[in-house]
């Protein structure tokens, strides 16, 4: 009598948090590069507009501040969206690496209003600077000076690296959900990974592991409300879970099981 040997199919361990440490070091290099570019388009702005005071001795009626960031991060989306759709569809073993209209979806929507909103508090500060001059009354060089003295200082730093983090961490859970959705929108499971150190928010550290179905909402709770999120890095959690954050989703597909 011939028997036939049935074998169970061995499952692909996964390691949520090296696979973390290895999404913040490719993370990390985008953030540092984009923090870079924004400095040098900041400084930019700030001495055209110097510069334009200088000879005019008001401020411009076009500042080109939207086209110039536009610049910036406009390529950012496309390569970092790009990347992490393919790492994520690479887990999966697909080799489809079709983008669509997933980098268009995110610019028109995500993007398009991050632009507007960096857009908007550029304008802001330099008119405070301006606005603050005048009301101790400098002169029109003396005005010119305080924004080109203020081009590439502290706030402006700080601002780079503070917006390159967001914007990274944002665009690369989008990348990666969105890759997961098309994979197997039904089998997929997604998972909240925070970064577990000091800086890390208590309320984030709280959501370390929690795993929900790939088109389940997260429910973060912050002060008493719960905010609905899909991803780390959605806009629907607001400031307080969006900026700075450091949080990164890992997939659990139907053959894969977790160390």
């Amino acid at each position: 009598m011939n028997y036939k040997i049935i074998t169970k199919a061995r499952r692909k361990k996964i390691s949520p948090r090296k696979q973390y440490m290895v999404m913040q070091r490719e993370a990390s290099n985008y953030e540092k590069r984009l923090a870079s570019d924004l400095l040098s388009t900041f400084s930019n702005i700030y001495k055209s507009i110097s510069k334009e005071y200088a000879d005019t001795g008001r401020y411009p009626e076009r500042d080109h501040i939207d086209e110039k960031i536009n610049q910036v991060l406009l390529k950012f989306y496309r390569n970092i969206i790009t990347e992490f759709y393919k790492r994520t569809k690479d887990q999966a073993g697909t080799k489809d690496d079709t983008i669509s209209n997933l980098v268009k979806r995110y610019i028109n929507t995500i993007g398009a209003r991050n632009i507007k909103e960096i857009s908007r508090t550029t304008r802001l500060n330099i008119r405070k600077i301006i606005d603050t001059s005048i009301q101790e009354g400098l002169s029109i060089n003396d005005i010119s000076k305080n924004i080109r003295e203020e081009s590439g200082g502290a706030i402006n730093k700080v601002r780079s690296f503070t917006i390159a983090r967001t914007e990274t961490h944002s665009a690369m859970n989008y990348g990666n959900i969105e890759a997961a959705k098309e994979i197997a929108p039904a089998k997929a499971k997604k998972q909240w990974i925070a970064a577990l150190d000091d800086r890390t928010r208590e309320w984030h550290k709280n959501m370390n592991g929690v795993t929900v179905g790939i088109d389940e909402k997260f429910n973060v709770l912050y002060k008493g409300i719960n905010y609905n999120m899909e991803r780390p890095g959605d806009p629907a959690g607001g400031p307080a879970n969006v900026i700075n954050c450091r949080c990164a989703l890992i997939f659990i597909f139907d053959d894969e099981t977790v160390e």
